[in-house]
């Protein structure tokens, strides 16, 4: 496999129409969708990751590379595209990924104990890696057990020019897509996935959550 192409941008500056898009986490139970998934889009689908084999509905579970093709097609140029990876999932990003830290600006992180890029994207308590390059490339984030690639899919994906976005969140057993109402009804028809329509409005208990 190829090396990726990808670089690391600073977050903060190039998420802030994100940080301006999503609602603040209130304080009810349940918080809004839109506090996940930005708001503007034409239409919003949540995707499973994985079905019950007993349920009598054939479905399939989720992939993602199959969804990058989808996305791909509603893209004006996804060559440029950005991708969000949260910091807290415990293997080596930054040994890893090292070349796209050279020139950038590190600190040390009292609280981790460790020198860590200071540009991050921050959301509410939670900060990501934010890159920019082919929309594929973000197929080839992960690391390795040995010789055998373990891919890592990143939590934050959107084109340039904002055509859609999509989001995976470690809490959620969901995909989050939003965009255009062609493109939320072609993932609908493309191929079976068990799927919810929502809005920004409505809370999680709106779509599929799994309980850990």
């Amino acid at each position: 496999m190829k090396k990726p192409n990808f670089v690391l941008v600073n977050g903060a500056k190039e998420a802030n129409w994100l940080l301006e898009k999503l609602y603040p986490w209130d304080k009810e139970p349940y918080l809004r969708l839109g506090s996940f998934v930005p708001e503007g889009f034409e239409a919003y689908i949540s995707i499973r990751h994985s079905v019950d084999t007993k349920n009598p509905v054939q479905v399939q579970d989720f992939n993602y590379e199959k969804l990058n093709l989808i996305l791909a097609d509603y893209t004006v140029d996804p060559s440029r595209c950005f991708y969000g990876l949260w910091d807290g999932y415990g293997w080596d990003f930054e040994g890893k990924y090292k070349n796209i830290f050279d020139g950038k600006s590190i600190n040390f992180d009292t609280s981790r104990e460790r020198f860590e890029f200071s540009d991050k994207l921050p959301i509410e308590g939670y900060k990501y890696y934010l890159l920019f390059g082919n929309l594929f490339d973000s197929l080839k984030i992960g690391y390795n057990v040995g010789n055998i690639f373990c891919a890592q899919m990143p939590n934050l994906v959107w084109p340039e020019k904002r055509e859609w976005f999509m989001a995976t969140y470690f809490e959620f057993e969901v995909t989050f897509v939003a965009g255009s109402k062609n493109l939320i009804e072609f993932i609908e028809s493309s191929y079976p996935l068990m799927t919810e329509r929502f809005v920004p409005t409505d809370r999680l208990t709106k779509i599929f959550v799994a309980e850990h």
